[in-house]
């Protein structure tokens, strides 16, 4: 599955605007991947919805939460994370961006791309 990066957002709240335009357009939950620094900046996220949209936290606590359930993509999103952008289309510089945007507690929203 080739992604793209839809947008990095301040807040949860940004971000979840973003999908649920992007759900009122017609698309999928399955098509979204939010990748946050911490599993409390993903929580406006519907713990049923989860199985659903690929959700990664570059930190996540040992303890069960509902990210247990997400389809986890990263095994080492910090080591991995900027491999996958670029494996998408990312430069190099796009993809250490982004990594810096996560650990700055920023939230990205990627979506599958259409295939041709």
């Amino acid at each position: 599955m080739e992604q793209s990066v839809y947008g990095v957002y301040d807040s949860a709240k940004e971000a979840s605007d973003a999908i649920n335009k992007l759900k009122e357009r017609g698309f999928q939950e399955n098509v979204f991947t939010v990748i946050a620094k911490n599993e409390e900046d993903i929580n406006f996220l519907n713990a049923d919805d989860t199985p659903q949209m690929n959700v990664v936290a570059a930190h996540s606590d040992e303890k069960d939460s509902f990210l247990d359930k997400a389809m986890r993509y990263f095994m080492d999103i910090e080591d991995q994370l900027d491999e996958h952008l670029m494996n998408n289309g990312a430069s190099k510089g796009e993809a250490n961006r982004y990594v810096e945007d996560v650990e700055a507690g920023k939230i990205i929203v990627l979506v599958e791309k259409k295939k041709s």
